[in-house]
């Protein structure tokens, strides 16, 4: 079944500030369409961008320079080479150099550069000479990261003055009415209380939508099925440890948990410190301030019950 893109105003209405800010961050769980949805908006707004797709856990921060230059090159010839030239920066001067060549090539032009699957990036030296060049506020060259977490350096200060603007994941969750018009693009016109039904299921998650609606294609039925458990063995799991693994297998028997119910129940001091790491900008686990609970997706919920009860 081939896949459609289901084109949603607010999300939109939000991505229209990347102009206004050197960096756009993107952060919500695998499956929620944060590629191709930031992909066709600059497609749609012929913006000027460069697009870099990070390796699974890539740990040289020289290997991804190489090939942000080389992207780079692709909008500006000349400008790529002299930076893939200069190499990654290993010092301050190298790196004031590199600052002072973005701004001679970029300065009013807006030029975008597109950092997809930047979680993969395992380099603390990269997220060093992020930061330097997000703080340089250089106009005309706006930086637009795509992430399953949150990158390391200091996202909350640099929002507060002013040189970031975060897309929440709750942005990408599909509402009923969204999961209705997204059905309908696929010829499936179902009723708002089926619609309210996938939700249930889903909780929005676009690609569990997306597993839901194909196997009502094949059966009728709307329900989960079996690749949605694939989906979380091998895009979710993966990103864990066995410890974190563990203590999330744990707590799935509860619908949600406080901090001191999750060191309570598995007996470890550290489980309030893992699930707020786990829970920062995480889809799936989320962490409600009002009631300082910790409420599971419920899907991932279901499966973490499942892996516990094997």
């Amino acid at each position: 079944m081939e896949h459609c893109i289901l084109k949603r105003g607010q999300i939109t209405t939000h991505l229209n500030n990347i102009y206004k800010y050197p960096l756009t961050l993107v952060v919500a769980a695998m499956g929620y369409g944060k590629t191709t949805t930031v992909k066709d908006f600059l497609d749609q707004h012929k913006a000027r961008y460069a697009w870099l797709s990070v390796e699974s856990d890539e740990t040289s921060a020289h290997s991804i320079w190489h090939s942000l230059t080389k992207q780079l090159s692709r909008i500006e010839p000349e400008f790529g080479h002299r930076l893939n030239t200069l190499g990654f920066p290993i010092d301050a001067p190298q790196r004031d150099r590199i600052l002072d060549l973005i701004e001679d090539y970029t300065y009013l032009t807006n030029n975008i550069l597109v950092i997809d699957d930047y979680h993969s990036a395992q380099a603390p030296e990269l997220d060093v000479l992020i930061e330097r060049i997000i703080r340089k506020k250089i106009t005309g060259f706006h930086i637009l990261i795509i992430s399953r977490t949150k990158p390391l350096f200091n996202i909350e200060e640099l929002k507060l003055k002013g040189y970031c603007f975060q897309l929440n994941s709750s942005l990408f969750e599909l509402s009923p009415d969204d999961i209705k018009d997204y059905f309908k693009l696929y010829g499936y016109d179902i009723s708002a209380a089926m619609a309210k039904q996938v939700y249930a299921i889903t909780e929005g998650w676009i690609t569990a939508v997306y597993l839901v609606m194909q196997r009502y294609a094949e059966t009728g039925a709307l329900d989960q099925g079996t690749d949605i458990n694939t989906l979380m063995e091998k895009a979710i799991m993966t990103r864990y440890t066995a410890d974190e693994a563990h203590l999330l297998m744990s707590l799935s028997f509860l619908n949600s948990f406080t901090p001191q119910q999750a060191v309570y129940i598995t007996g470890k001091k550290e489980a309030a410190r893992m699930m707020q790491k786990l829970s920062s900008d995480n889809s799936l686990i989320r962490y409600d301030g009002q009631n300082k609970k910790y409420i599971l997706h419920n899907i991932f919920g279901g499966y973490l019950k499942e892996l516990l009860a094997a």
